[in-house]
């Protein structure tokens, strides 16, 4: 490893001790790649500013476009919320602390989490191809007790008692407004 000066993400300010990081870096030695959609996580500084300023600036732009959470490839790999980040795992490679990226809220999507999100299914012109999802409730001895539901583009909608018959099952489903 050698030592650079600001990380070579910026310039220091020789009156101050602080590193100016230019847009595209944050962190106190302008060590982290920035979130997309934001200038910075910690700075202020001018719009048209090609660097940003600690302290002072009169123009600050949210992280992710104020649509969602700036997270390290590390705190990103570690989440699961079942919408977009749907396995949780560890990463320790060199630049899991060195990059970020958004985790957009439910509803937004794109790199800096701008951008709307519309429904999605299955194309019309698709032929002869039908989804089949087979469930199986296995009960232990006599214990067939509670229930699960079913989760659909990230939002649980039926409760379905562990005992349902296949009649009940499918008019759960069809009360589902999305598959109904």
């Amino acid at each position: 490893l050698e030592d650079v000066e600001c990380s070579d993400g910026g310039l220091c300010d020789r009156s101050t001790g602080l590193c100016l990081c230019h847009t595209a870096f944050s962190g106190p030695a302008c060590e982290r790649m920035a979130c997309a959609g934001s200038l910075n996580r910690t700075h202020f500084g001018a719009q048209d500013d090609p660097f940003v300023k600690s302290g002072g600036g009169h123009f600050m732009v949210e992280p992710c476009s104020g649509h969602g959470v700036c997270r390290t490839l590390a705190e990103a790999a570690e989440l699961r919320n079942d919408y977009n980040l749907m396995v949780s795992v560890e990463y320790t490679l060199w630049d899991a602390n060195k990059i970020q990226g958004c985790v957009c809220d439910r509803g937004w999507e794109g790199y800096d989490c701008s951008q709307r999100q519309c429904p999605s299914g299955d194309d019309p012109f698709t032929f002869g191809v039908n989804g089949v999802q087979k469930v199986a409730c296995d009960c232990v001895a006599t214990d067939c007790s509670g229930y699960f539901t079913l989760s659909f583009r990230g939002s649980d909608y039926a409760r379905i008692d562990a005992t349902a018959t296949v009649s009940e099952f499918e008019t759960a489903l069809d009360a589902l407004p999305e598959l109904g």
